[in-house]
């Protein structure tokens, strides 16, 4: 069995730096915020998955994009 805490996991260092970001300009972003209140123990990953999927849905803007035309010129096709 490996041992996992010599294991290198990505993004630990920067998951507060990313968050502080997230702050400064307002940007919600709950599964990093969940992950580095787990690296800092502040939460287990079952309480995590459990506060994360207990968030509401954000389908308005998915149909938003799906229904907003393109803002890119259209391109004609050469012959």
């Amino acid at each position: 069995m490996p041992n996992f805490h010599s294991q290198v996991a990505e993004g630990v260092a920067t998951a507060g730096a990313v968050i502080a970001l997230a702050q400064k300009y307002n940007v919600k972003m709950p599964v990093l915020t969940a992950v580095a209140r787990i690296i800092d123990n502040e939460l287990t990953p079952q309480k995590a998955v459990l506060e994360l999927m207990s968030l509401p849905q954000v389908i308005l803007l998915f149909f938003f994009f799906l229904f907003t035309p393109s803002p890119l010129p259209k391109t004609k096709k050469k012959n």
